[in-house]
């Protein structure tokens, strides 16, 4: 998000929209954008969720950028115990984030907006 902001700065430009796919996902099949329902929410799958919100993409309206991604969320790969491991879910603190700022969010069906995560697909070579 701080890297998008910049952008917006440095350019005199900024989005309406917010698309975070994660860096390990890949999308299957074409998305079909739409802005007029989209508007002033949230977009978020309704698959792989793991006791939140699936981390692996989800489209936000610009106006909710820094109450839903910014500062826990957005530097969770940083996260870490003294021991290595992980502190928390994810996809958790995004809901959490997203109940406590109120805001509304839609639910996109997987077969509307597909994704396959890299990392599950074992033929795969960087």
């Amino acid at each position: 998000v701080q890297f998008i902001q910049e952008y917006e700065i440095n350019n005199k430009k900024l989005f309406d929209y917010f698309i975070r796919l994660r860096e390990d996902a890949y999308v299957a099949s074409p998305w079909i954008f739409k802005p007029i329902e989209w508007n002033g929410y949230i977009v978020i799958s309704d698959y792989a969720k793991y006791q939140g919100i699936c981390d692996r993409w989800y489209i936000s309206d610009r106006k909710y950028l820094n109450m839903f991604v910014r500062g826990l969320v957005e530097n969770y790969y940083f996260n870490y115990n003294i021991s290595g491991t992980n502190w928390f879910n994810t996809e958790e603190i995004l809901l959490r984030n997203m109940v406590n700022q109120g805001i509304p969010n839609i639910e996109v069906s997987f077969c509307d907006m597909s994704f396959v995560t890299i990392r599950e697909i074992s033929n795969f070579k960087w």
